[in-house]
């Protein structure tokens, strides 16, 4: 199924979406400021994400054991990827992190085996420990 969430959303709380097993595709607006911790955390069918609003953060385990998740883009306005954020998204397989991210959290790519490809913003300050651990490929 596919959710293409209304504009007069302006947050979507932890864990709203957590484990929602047939959701696979999700259209975030611009109305949008905040994504709590574990939104979609185990939304094992989801391969798309489209975020088209003006988030600082993507806060802990958002998207981890999203794992047919293959292509996120991650919006110019965020400055930080949390702990855990992409933890087993298997299938991603590249990324561009904007240039203003300036701190990628532990374990945030932890897992992610088809990860070939990855841009790093110039002005990054830290890169946590086990951040692209396991990332094989």
């Amino acid at each position: 199924s596919q959710i293409e969430l209304p504009i007069s959303l302006t947050s979507i709380e932890q864990s709203a979406f957590e484990c929602c097993s047939s959701l696979n595709k999700i259209i975030i607006p611009s109305s949008v400021k905040s994504i709590g911790k574990k939104a979609f955390k185990g939304c094992t069918a989801l391969n798309e994400i489209i975020i088209n609003s003006k988030l600082i953060s993507i806060e802990e385990s958002t998207f981890e054991e999203c794992i047919e998740l293959k292509r996120i883009n991650i919006p110019s306005s965020v400055l930080f990827l949390r702990n855990s954020a992409f933890d087993g998204c298997l299938l991603l397989t590249e990324l561009a992190i904007p240039n203003y991210v300036k701190t990628i959290g532990t374990n945030c790519f932890n897992k992610c085996s088809s990860l070939k490809h990855i841009t790093l913003p110039p002005l990054i300050q830290s890169i946590e420990s086990g951040t692209f651990y396991q990332c094989s490929s």
